[in-house]
């Protein structure tokens, strides 16, 4: 099948210059207008015009694009196979608000300030496809049972942040999670120091790449290994 790219940026001039990099790259794209209200409406236009990839800036919500967020979006992609890749120029600033979350059904997210090029979108949206089409994982993707603790719960943009050091990651670094897309039951009894087991891909190489799902507490008989 060849590829089919959607591209989505709620700035035309961006939009314009992401579909004209991924032709460049050597793959079929182009470029929706929205207003897109729901995820469904997008989801609905994509499968109408039989997309097979996604490349979607994160930030969508200016000039009433769309309601939602780009990560949130990509993530919805991914459960219908159509392969997502992230762009945007806020990695830093949104990874730990309101990307990561959803880092587990993004193969790829690409920081539009550290220098971009046709190529680089090729390969992102092959590896995403990759993973979603083929079900070929990168090895910094491949997930594992591991222990999470949480270093600390703090407030940033108004938001509660648990933050969370990864035991067979690296003990140096700490990522963020939103405390609102944690489960009620991990919320319930959310607290400094807590332990808990999530899948996690420890094969990443920055924290950047991190994802942590499917959380569970620490049954009884397994907290004295920690």
């Amino acid at each position: 099948m060849t590829p089919r790219v959607l591209v989505l940026d709620d700035d035309p001039e961006s939009r314009n210059t992401l579909i004209r990099s991924v032709k460049l790259g050597g793959m079929d794209a182009f470029g929706a207008t929205g207003p897109f209200p729901k995820v469904e409406d997008l989801c609905a236009f994509a499968q109408s015009e039989n997309v097979t990839h996604v490349i979607t800036d994160h930030r969508l919500r200016e000039y009433l694009f769309a309601s939602f967020m780009g990560a949130f979006a990509a993530a919805t992609f991914y459960a219908m196979n159509i392969a997502p890749v992230l762009v945007t120029r806020f990695a830093t600033e949104d990874m730990d608000i309101n990307i990561r979350p959803y880092l587990d059904r993004i193969p790829r997210v690409i920081d539009r300030r550290r220098g971009v090029s046709p190529t680089i979108y090729r390969e992102a949206l092959e590896t995403s496809g990759h993973e979603v089409l083929c079900g070929e994982f990168a090895r910094s993707r491949r997930q594992c049972r591991s222990i999470v603790q949480v270093t600390d719960i703090v407030e940033v943009q108004g938001l509660r942040q648990a933050r969370f050091e990864i035991r067979q990651w690296r003990k140096d670094v700490t990522i963020g999670f939103p405390v609102d897309k944690l489960p009620e039951f991990v919320r319930q009894t959310l607290a400094k120091e807590m332990f808990l087991i999530a899948q996690v891909n420890i094969e990443a190489e920055n924290a950047s790449e991190l994802f942590v799902k499917d959380f569970e507490l620490i049954p009884s008989d397994e907290s004295d290994v920690i």
